[in-house]
């Protein structure tokens, strides 16, 4: 059985980075029992706050060394679009080549996020235990915050604020097991915690127990939630019962994919349909008119959902800017093969036997295109990207692209980075767009491509000025266009890597070789040869993450590996 120590430890990592954390301005605190951090509202807050600090931003590294705040990550500048075909990451001794190479293990897994997610767990069962002992009135009047405010524009009581915290690491601890089921599958459910020496029950609960598990919490976080926090800015990123309501969609999505419904129940799909639309009838989320604007500069954003906010970071500018422009290290290249699944403006898809789109590749994109990937000619930063064989940016010159391209997405194109300077662009965990695209997904699994479908994939493609779909397509048909859209629509945010899987299409899209193009350049011309890159591996093992190999050790066996690991 596995033994777990009993300890508390408040460390008062900020919820964001903002410079008006007025609910962040409390005393700093370490190492202190329970029952002071729970009878001290000012503490549990603080306590709750640390909770937050287990998210995931899938690019950031926990130990960061630029005063930023250290949330969880694992490949760091690789990002898990590095371990699809969309992308490769220059850097080679880069954890995340394990992931391509196929030589991660159970003992060394780059990506693995067991023991941290259960750390927030236990956290969140450390609260339920004790939140009842917060003091909420002193001589017989009710203890209030003398800054924050309440949904009514009062001063936000002990009261209050317990019920709404509760509601927050109920939605927490969910979104912390939701993290767990889309890497492991079933996985084991605690909701206590326990004492040294305590036996732990360390069995596997099934995947659909787990679901069960999750959308319990969910629901029992919603009534305890605002619907959003216009009366205290400040509380901006916490969780809220659209934001609830978004993650149950998010839970049943994945319980209806192929993944984890072999038999193709109509009605999982169904009820992820359901739960899509109500977040989209909602209203409280709209996509941004710029799709740009949804990942640079983006505080505010009506499209975001759930995010970790940064105000201050040139982090992602130092480490993807072409390596030709002074401070750039040119880590994310794109793949040919995700350059060639840009459609062309008008919608049709691109084509080499084409003699027009051979001529001119980059001309006439998807507008997407241009704002994720910079290309051989981009204009950037003062002058135009040179990713040719001997250009400033390309072969020849030391750390440059291995595929000809360089990421785009996430840099703000007006940082002098040699200044320091930086801006706001916070890591969106969900955003509304996946909302519309998975309403179509779900949608056109249960029923096929009705107007619906049509309605919320077209609306996706309208902000980014691509024509709609065309009419008539059927089932199949549909289910391509959602595919396709989905990796265009959140390259390099880390979808594809989780949606591949739930699909089960990986061992068809993984594995083989990444493409690049070389470019050589003969007086203004220049001549294209689509490349190999790197030879992947996937293979079906690697649907579901294996279980650490030191928590099999740790519970002598009775946890379950994962198949084939």
């Amino acid at each position: 059985m596995n033994k777990m120590h009993k300890y508390i430890g408040v460390c008062l990592l900020a919820l964001s980075m903002s410079s008006c954390q007025d609910y962040l301005d409390r005393p700093v605190v370490s190492d202190v029992d329970e029952e002071r951090v729970f009878t001290d509202y000012n503490l549990t807050y603080q306590f709750v706050n640390d909770l937050y600090s287990y998210r995931i931003d899938e690019y950031r590294g926990a130990n960061t060394t630029n005063g930023d705040i250290g949330t969880v990550s694992f490949l760091g500048a690789g990002m898990l679009a590095s371990a699809t075909d969309d992308s490769k990451y220059s850097e080679l001794s880069s954890p995340v080549n394990f992931l391509n190479s196929g030589n991660w293990t159970p003992s060394y897994n780059p990506a693995n996020i067991w023991s941290d997610m259960y750390s927030a767990v236990r956290k969140a069962n450390l609260f339920f235990e004790n939140v009842d002992r917060m003091v909420l009135e002193t001589y017989d009047e009710p203890i209030r915050d003398n800054s924050e405010l309440a949904p009514d524009g009062n001063l936000i009581t002990a009261e209050q604020l317990k019920t709404r915290l509760t509601g927050e690491v109920y939605f927490l601890r969910a979104y912390y097991y939701y993290e767990l089921i889309r890497r492991y599958g079933g996985v084991p459910i605690i909701d206590q915690t326990y004492e040294l020496g305590d036996e732990v029950n360390s069995t596997r609960a099934s995947f659909e127990a787990c679901v069960n598990f999750i959308l319990d919490d969910l629901e029992s976080a919603r009534p305890l939630l605002p619907e959003n926090y216009n009366y205290y800015q400040a509380n901006k990123g916490r969780a809220t019962q659209p934001m609830v309501d978004a993650f149950k969609a998010q839970v049943l999505m994945l319980a209806a994919s192929p993944l984890h419904n072999s038999g193709n129940d109509l009605d999982k799909w169904q009820a992820a349909a359901d739960a899509y639309k109500e977040v989209i009838e909602s209203g409280a989320y709209s996509l941004n008119n710029n799709y740009d604007r949804a990942f640079v500069r983006n505080q505010g954003s009506p499209e975001t959902i759930f995010e970790i906010i940064y105000f201050n970071r040139n982090d992602i500018e130092r480490n993807h800017t072409p390596v030709g422009y002074e401070g750039g290290g040119g880590g994310i290249n794109p793949t040919q093969d995700l350059v060639e699944a840009y459609e062309m403006a008008d919608g049709t898809a691109f084509d080499w036997n084409n003699p027009v789109h051979a001529a001119a590749p980059f001309d006439n994109r998807d507008p997407r295109f241009y704002l994720s990937i910079l290309y051989n000619g981009a204009d950037w930063r003062g002058r135009p990207v040179e990713s040719y064989v001997g250009g400033l940016d390309g072969e020849g010159v030391n750390g440059a692209t291995l595929t000809g391209y360089y990421m785009r997405k996430f840099m703000d194109p007006e940082l002098d980075i040699l200044r320091d300077q930086r801006s706001t662009k916070n890591w969106v965990i969900l955003r509304y767009a996946e909302i519309l695209l998975g309403y179509a997904e779900a949608q056109n699994e249960a029923v096929g491509p009705d107007a619906s479908v049509y309605d919320a994939i077209n609306e996706v493609r309208d902000r980014a000025g691509m024509p709609a779909l065309p009419e008539g397509l059927s089932q199949d048909e549909m289910r391509a266009k959602i595919r396709h859209e989905r990796r265009i629509e959140f390259a390099f945010e880390g979808q594809r890597f989780f949606d591949t899987r739930r699909w089960k299409t990986a061992e068809d899209e993984f594995n083989g070789p990444v493409h690049g193009l070389r470019i050589t350049k003969s007086g203004d011309d220049f001549e294209y040869d689509v490349i190999e890159v790197e030879d992947r591996v996937f293979t079906e093992k690697m649907y579901l993450f294996p279980i650490p190999q030191s928590e099999i050790n740790n519970t002598n066996g009775n946890l379950q590996q994962n198949p084939m690991w």
